[in-house]
């Protein structure tokens, strides 16, 4: 896109990057929102259970037992 800037003088308003680069830019604010908001649910869910997320079966060689 420079290159067509500095070179070749074409207007970056006449290629489809800016609107390209918008919508990346949004579809990754909204994927980490998404990911923020799938953590809390699972979070409440688990919480209002009373049970953990994970439950670890066994240990192996991490000394005494806690």
């Amino acid at each position: 896109m420079l290159w067509m800037k500095i070179v070749e003088g074409i207007s970056m308003i006449l290629t489809p990057m800016p609107v390209l680069s918008a919508m990346l830019f949004l579809l990754a604010v909204m994927t980490i929102l998404l990911g923020i908001l799938a953590e809390i649910l699972v979070r409440t869910y688990f919480e209002s259970q009373g049970r953990h997320a994970y439950h670890v079966r066994g240990t192996i060689n991490m000394g005494e037992k806690i």
